[in-house]
């Protein structure tokens, strides 16, 4: 097996920084329970990419609620050398005890756009990371010039440290894959001040899970 290296993946003269989203079984099998060891095993890819590693990004599942002992699960776990993020699904996580123990663990609290979610931007950390999944129905959003440049208002009064410390996800579907759909997200998020910015555009649902297939995930031009 050839071994990985950062520069295998990056097409022509461009330098991907990378999210890398946490495996299921920690997230959403075993929802932070006694995974400590599997989390710090998972912190490893860090140093396979270097300095091309950007965030780690730990999403939970929409059922999973906010309780005291479960924020204390997982800001005990998660390695403060890493940067990493949490992407809630559920509004419970919205609160102030959630907050102030992300601030003071470092922990970047993901501004998640989704169905029955605050629609706001939290910022934890000197980073900002948003994920626009839609308003009304999950991954079936097309989020419109105006809604962009709200949220782009949002970060840019968030007082994150610039240049290059916010990352956005953009799930939209495939009928939104237009040269005018890119040109909106853009001028919205202008390189350098974001840092990444991935489109993830959705073709199908799985007949098994329900879940939404990734068809392809863009970065665009100039990030």
């Amino acid at each position: 097996m050839q071994a990985f290296r950062p520069g295998d993946a990056q097409p022509g003269k461009k330098k991907f920084v990378y999210t890398v989203k946490v495996c299921e079984h920690i997230t959403h099998i075993k929802k932070f329970k006694g995974t400590k060891t599997l989390i710090r095993d998972f912190g490893m890819i860090a140093d396979v990419l270097g300095d091309r590693m950007g965030c780690f990004l730990f999403q939970l599942p929409p059922s999973y609620r906010y309780t005291k002992t479960r924020l204390k699960e997982i800001v005990s776990q998660l390695d403060p050398a890493r940067r990493n993020v949490v992407e809630f699904r559920h509004a419970s996580w919205w609160n102030e005890e959630v907050y102030s123990a992300f601030r003071k663990a470092g922990i970047i609290f993901c501004s998640c756009s989704g169905p029955r979610l605050p629609d706001e931007l939290i910022r934890t950390a000197d980073e900002v990371y948003v994920r626009l999944h839609g308003l009304r129905r999950w991954y079936r959003h097309d989020y419109s010039k105006e809604e962009l440049e709200e949220w782009a208002d949002r970060i840019k009064a968030s007082g994150a440290k610039e240049p290059g410390s916010t990352s956005i996800t953009i799930t939209t579907p495939m009928r939104r894959k237009t040269p005018p759909f890119y040109a909106a997200c853009l001028a919205a998020f202008p390189a350098p001040k974001v840092r990444t910015m991935e489109l993830c555009l959705i073709r199908k649902r799985s007949r098994v899970f329900g879940r939404p297939f990734h068809d392809q995930q863009i970065a665009l031009d100039g990030y």
